[in-house]
Parts: C-alpha cells; structure tokens; sequence
C-alpha cells in the first residue's frame, strides 16, 4: 500500500490515549474500563482525523459494554463524538471536510472516547458540519 500524504496544520502526537472495556460484568458497574495508550491513526485517503472534543454516553453505548461477547474484549468504547478535523487523508477529504472543521460523528466499530478518531467521509454515518 503506498503512503498517504496527510494534511495537518497541527502538532498530532504519536500516541494517543483511548478508554477501552477489557472484561464485561453483571452490570454497566462491574465492567472494567481501562485506558489504554496506543498509536494515534494516520488517517487513509477516505478519512479525516478528529481531535475529540465530547464523546455523549448512551444506552447502546453501555449496554454494549457488559452485553457483548467474550471475543468483543478489549472494545473500544463510545459511538457518538464530536470535534475538529486536525488532519485529512488527501485533497478529497481536505475539500470536503477541512482542517479546521467542527463536526459530528457516530462510529458504529466504537472508539469515539478517544483523543483523536479516524472519521470516513463516505462511510461513517452521521458525519456532519456542527458550527
């Protein structure tokens, strides 16, 4: 795969922090949430890179936490975020979506209480303008 030329105007770290369920419980209480270090995501040719500003918490978020398989673990928490757009994948996203950008996003694979979250912007639904 070649490298993908990323568009930024800021400093994004290497390493980002993320909240992550490790093991389900009886209950949303019992669950244990850990944060985890890991590598902040270059995004692809399709992707904008959103720093996150708030991350919402729902029932389909916690219910996914202690309801899910044993295999779903570790999971990523969160589905709905917000932010800025710190970096895009290529002038395809730059033009739709960009840097600088406040939007809107639901991630459906989880991961939005993240400091930083790859949103597709083709695919991911929910993307939107939110100021």
């Amino acid at each position: 795969m070649a490298a993908i030329d990323t568009t930024t105007t800021e400093e994004i770290p290497p390493e980002m922090r993320r909240l992550i369920v490790t093991s389900p419980g009886a209950s949303v209480a019992d669950c244990k949430i850990e944060i985890e270090a890991v590598s902040t995501t270059t995004p692809t040719y399709t992707q904008v890179l959103v720093k996150v500003a708030a991350a919402a918490v729902n029932p389909s978020d916690y219910g996914s936490w202690y309801k899910s398989k044993k295999e779903s673990y570790p999971m990523p928490m969160g589905f709905e975020g917000s932010g800025v757009v710190v970096a895009t994948g290529s002038k395809v996203a730059s033009l739709r979506f960009p840097i600088g950008t406040h939007v809107g996003f639901i991630k459906f694979a989880g991961g939005s209480y993240s400091e930083y979250v790859p949103v597709n912007i083709f695919t991911e639904h929910g993307i939107s303008h939110a100021g």
